[in-house]
């Protein structure tokens, strides 16, 4: 999509992406995947209820993660790198 953008003459600012990987790495650090295979297991996935409740304690579970110190590293070099201290942040599904 970026790329049509520049195509197509629209002003686009630089800057970089974040990969899935990056939430992998904060999932691995938190230690949150054995936790949500546990929760998955046990529950109900035909209970609308259940899986309501299953996402509210996954996003908390997430919220109340820790960025590793080689993520924030890594990200605050990249931002300092950019021309423009303008952030956008878009779900990866808009990049091609």
């Amino acid at each position: 999509m970026i790329a049509r953008f520049i195509h197509d003459k629209i002003p686009v600012e630089t800057g970089f992406i974040i990969a899935a990987h990056a939430f992998e790495v904060f999932i691995e650090h938190n230690a949150i995947a054995e936790s949500l295979d546990e929760l998955l297991k046990e529950s109900d996935h035909s209970s609308a209820t259940q899986v309501a409740k299953i996402a509210k304690t996954i996003k908390a579970k997430i919220l109340r993660g820790e960025f590793p110190p080689d993520l924030i590293s890594s990200i605050t070099k990249m931002y300092l790198s950019l021309d423009s201290p303008r952030v956008m942040l878009t779900p990866s599904f808009f990049v091609d």
